[in-house]
């Protein structure tokens, strides 16, 4: 954990001592300036009683019930930063549903994602050349079951839904097609057997030849074409990668994915790094004992729009002890928590039949770019997309975002504490942009992308990298919280039932702060507790003592 601003315990201070703030502060190293637990306040100095009498007089409510963190809220999702086919399809999505507009956003460009993966790859600059990867962009959206996810997915998600029917129908004459040519090799395939019997030289080498063409020409299944997986586990998604290597995992259940046993102790490690390679493209190799649960696919495409219960994602940071964040894993997520609409939706009847003009653009649009199909070598198993390049004043836009994100990522720096995020960003940016530029060049004929998609691009991204560090300064605090409630509830556990005390030397040992290296944050953690009111330190003779506040007790 992030160590606190400690003030130190001072043995020498005599005087009972001033008043707490009515807010206590606490500061957390990683973000200077900005993780202060409350304003306009200023963190008094931790002090012991004066004798046996004072420390048990005049004791005020604890604060720690108090806790509130400023920085809590969101900024506004930038809506007016978008191209104008986007901004206008999010606000018609939004009168009809109410839902939070960074949830309507993820949703709208999770299906644009998943449309246009197939097609093409995004391509920033490095010091060797330029560098190719997937525009496939993964969402994770923190937000309680009612906030209308499932509604807001099913206006974006329809030209899939339409499509993958289509494809139904495809894949139902090409099976009738496929079994009956499979019969006739099959066929075949007995005759060339009978005759290699009934051979008086079974090893002659126009058998072997007969054979040899026989089997390359065996009839191949045809592909299933299934884009969109809703609420399948993390096995099952993988197991459905090896039919289509182009997919889009659409759900408002993303327990399904955060609380599944792929996720669980022993094999969660091997589940985070194999989404890492998704999000790369990269194939996944899963060996089982059972030969049906194998998995082993080529290069894909996937994209994830995902929304799960905080207290859901909460749980299985805590079970992988943040393996999430440090194997990279989160890293590669657009995050976000809205702030919840719930008890704003209000309907108007007499609007009912609200046109959706751009909502029926953007699913015309969408459907022409599925009916492009993907750009797959089924032998060989890779994606052969065309590269979006950047023209020359995007590239410097992107060059200068670059550069100012690497610079925030120093020790105590502003991104220092999201450095894996922010690492990440400039490749989040150039998929983004991708994704944002084939859906708006209604021509096809343009390659590069402009100043003012990526412009739009790069405000998005900030919004992005704000709100990842909203997150994580909440972590931070969450953490902090649990331990100042772990030790108060230890010093409830081992206070004199009479005179709710105990002494320093009987409950350290009691904690997990026992040995040496731990003495340091423990000191802290009592000094924190003595801001927040909850507990008090005094001194008989020279033996340190905590004083449980007894209200804590109502």
């Amino acid at each position: 954990m992030n160590s606190l601003n400690r003030t130190p315990i001072l043995p020498q201070q005599t005087t009972q001592g001033s008043q707490a703030p009515q807010q206590p502060v606490i500061i957390s190293n990683n973000d200077k300036g900005n993780s202060e637990i409350a304003n306009n306040t200023k963190q008094t100095m931790p002090q012991f009683w004066k004798d046996d009498c004072d420390w048990n007089k005049n004791w005020e409510t604890p604060l720690l019930d108090t806790y509130t963190d400023p920085e809590a809220l969101p900024e506004d999702f930038p809506l007016w930063e978008l191209p104008d086919d986007i901004r206008c399809v999010i606000e018609e999505v939004s009168k009809i549903t109410q839902a939070p507009i960074s949830l309507i956003f993820a949703s709208c460009m999770s299906v644009i994602s998943a449309s246009v993966q197939g097609l093409v790859n995004a391509t920033y600059p490095t010091l060797n050349g330029n560098k190719s990867v997937p525009c496939s962009l993964f969402f994770l959206t923190l937000a309680d079951s009612g906030e209308r996810k499932s509604t807001v997915d099913s206006y974006f998600k329809k030209p899939i839904i339409n499509w993958e029917k289509e494809m139904v129908k495809e894949y139902e004459v090409e099976m009738k097609n496929f079994k009956g040519a499979k019969k006739v090799w099959d066929t075949r395939t007995k005759i060339l057997e009978n005759q290699m019997q009934k051979s008086s030289n079974p090893n002659s080498s126009q058998i072997d030849s007969d054979f040899t063409t026989h089997y390359q020409n065996e009839p191949s299944k045809p592909t299933k074409k299934k884009l969109i997986i809703m609420d399948a586990t993390t096995e099952a998604f993988m197991k459905e990668l090896q039919s289509y290597p182009v997919k889009a995992q659409l759900s408002s259940e993303g327990g399904t994915i955060f609380g599944s046993n792929a996720m669980g102790a022993e094999n969660i490690m091997k589940t985070l790094s194999q989404y890492n390679e998704l999000w790369d493209g990269n194939g996944i190799q899963r060996d089982r004992i059972a030969e049906e649960a194998n998995v082993s696919v080529g290069e894909v495409r996937v994209t994830l729009g995902v929304a799960v219960q905080p207290s859901v994602f909460d749980q299985f940071m805590v079970n992988t002890k943040k393996l999430g964040k440090g194997s990279g894993f989160l890293a590669r997520f657009l995050l976000s928590r809205p702030i919840s609409t719930k008890g704003t939706r209000f309907i108007d009847l007499n609007t009912r039949n609200m046109e959706t003009p751009y909502l029926e653009n953007y699913n015309e649009r969408i459907s022409r770019l599925l009916n492009l199909g993907i750009r797959f070598n089924n032998e060989n198993k890779v994606f052969q997309c065309t590269d979006i390049l950047m023209n020359k004043d995007a590239e410097i836009l992107w060059e200068d975002f670059y550069n100012r994100i690497e610079e925030q990522q120093g020790e105590g720096e502003n991104y220092d504490h999201i450095s894996g995020f922010a690492s990440k960003s400039s490749e989040h940016l150039v998929r983004l942009a991708a994704c944002l530029h084939i859906f708006c060049d209604k021509t096809g004929q343009n390659s590069l992308i402009d100043k003012d998609i990526m412009s739009s691009a790069i405000e998005i991204m900030y919004w992005y990298i704000r709100e990842q560090k909203r997150f994580d300064n909440k972590s931070i605090e969450s953490e902090l919280l649990s331990d100042l409630k772990y030790l108060l509830g230890m010093i409830q556990k081992h206070c004199d039932e009479n005179d709710f005390t105990v002494a320093d030397s009987k409950l350290r040992p009691n904690t997990t702060y026992r040995k040496q290296q731990g003495l340091e944050k423990y000191r802290r953690l009592l000094d924190t507790l003595v801001m927040y009111k909850c507990i008090r330190l005094f001194k008989r003779g020279k033996k340190l003592y905590i004083a449980l506040n007894p209200k804590l007790e109502n």
